[in-house]
């Protein structure tokens, strides 16, 4: 595939750029915020909630940002491990788990370290802008209309994948064209 477009620069679309790296010739992140070095910046209410990746997730960061985990903890992510890291259900403490793994870190402190990853990847830019609309041609989702002036060119992509999050404008925008409302589980 020539380009995808990740609409959203944060841990979703962080992980999309990463994985569509691998996939497209060009991969462009689309952002409205200007995230600091200490990644905050965002209008995301979460912001400074403590974020646990238990082991799934955390198996999955360290296969697509391999050696992530140490670097994390250096710089002073919380690691716990085997009955360090304590599971409860209704307020009853669950049997430990021997190879369990949480990571433990502020959205912020992870998303700049993702990023700074993410920048290094040769194919992949980031473009601060807010997308304000589908680009669709013949029937399909063609790129993406943003705010910029220029639009850069992304009018034009293969893959557009939205990573928002609740700020997603995608069930409203089909219908600008004409196109059903895609349905909702919310």
């Amino acid at each position: 595939m020539r380009r995808a477009v990740v609409m959203g620069g944060s841990y979703a679309g962080l992980f999309a750029a990463r994985v569509l790296g691998y996939l497209a010739e060009e991969v462009v992140v689309v952002e409205p915020d200007a995230i600091g070095e200490d990644g905050l910046g965002r209008r995301t209410p979460q912001r400074r909630q403590l974020h646990a990746l238990l082991s799934m997730g955390h198996r999955r960061l360290e296969r697509w940002f391999p050696g992530v985990t140490d670097e994390l903890v250096r710089d002073g992510a919380r690691l716990g491990e085997g009955e360090d890291v304590r599971f409860y259900v209704d307020g009853r403490l669950k049997a430990p788990v021997p190879e369990a793994r949480m990571l433990g870190a502020t959205r912020p402190f992870l998303e700049a370290r993702l990023c700074r990853r993410v920048e290094l990847l040769g194919n992949v830019r980031f473009v601060r802008a807010e997308v304000t609309d589908l680009a669709l041609r013949g029937g399909r989702v063609a790129g993406v209309v943003t705010d910029d002036p220029a639009d850069d060119g992304l009018r034009d992509a293969d893959l557009v994948v939205d990573a928002t999050g609740r700020s997603s404008r995608l069930g409203e925008w089909p219908g600008r064209h004409g196109w059903d409302e895609a349905p909702s589980t919310g």
